[in-house]
């Protein structure tokens, strides 16, 4: 088994949904395809699911990034109607390749830190043109979390809320929470999310343990009453030391 598990949601707001998101799993890995179509070229939900569809129909985990950019290249060609982004990348042991087209964006979360491996990316003009730019992209490591969205969330997420989310809720449940971290909600958005299956592990060591607060027992009796608002996730957990009970969240 490839050893990566995915959590994914399409949002749609109102009319048609634009946005597309599909995982194609191979032994040694997967291929994620995530595309956007473009509302005022027209059609763009039929562009998005015609990229979305050719994608899965060629892929491959042999693709290095110029393999991919001239498979973006070919469906810029094929599109019936309408216009599209698209981000679309492997993700393996040997690490994540793929390019994109458009301003759909792939984000690493690692360390508190949002690493962009779309920032080259060239946003016009996009698939169904058939003048789109594919830019290539490779990067060696798939710790942390992998997220890839279209820029109804990417444009309007507060980063600093999710960078703190993604710690403290099940990974299978980050995206049901999504459009609560965006500052516009009335938007359509694709996103997925990518991580190892072996563990939680998108935590370096000297972060696996978080200290949140510390209460006396006379402080924690009289919360008890009036209990205040905590991270919830599977990662709380409370220990008594030196009288006091220490609230922490272990990353593991």
């Amino acid at each position: 088994m490839h050893g990566f598990e995915t959590s994914k949601i399409v949002v749609p707001q109102s009319g048609r949904c634009q946005d597309q998101v599909a995982v194609k799993e191979f032994d040694s890995g997967i291929v994620i395809v995530i595309a956007d179509g473009a509302g005022g070229s027209g059609n763009g939900d039929i562009a998005s699911r015609a990229v979305t569809a050719e994608v899965e129909a060629a892929a491959s985990m042999d693709h290095d990034a110029e393999a991919w950019c001239q498979l973006l290249r070919q469906v810029d060609q094929r599109i019936p109607a309408g216009e599209s982004t698209c981000v679309v990348f492997s993700v393996s042991t040997n690490g994540v390749v793929g390019p994109s087209v458009g301003d759909s964006q792939l984000w690493q979360l690692q360390d508190a830190k949002i690493r962009n491996l779309t920032e080259s990316q060239v946003r016009k003009p996009l698939l169904g043109s058939g003048d789109a730019t594919p830019v290539g992209f490779t990067h060696p490591e798939t710790t942390g979390i992998l997220l890839a969205s279209t820029d109804g969330f990417s444009n309007y997420v507060r980063k600093e809320r999710l960078l703190r989310e993604y710690l403290w809720h099940e990974f299978a449940l980050l995206p049901r929470g999504s459009s609560k971290w965006c500052d516009y909600h009335l938007v359509n958005f694709g996103m997925i999310l990518v991580s190892s299956s072996a563990g939680v592990g998108w935590q370096s060591e000297e972060s696996r343990g978080i200290l949140w607060t510390t209460k006396s027992k006379v402080e924690e009796k009289a919360e008890q009453k009036n209990p205040p608002e905590l991270p919830i996730g599977r990662f709380l957990k409370s220990k008594l030391l030196g009288g006091n009970r220490v609230i922490f969240g272990v990353i593991c």
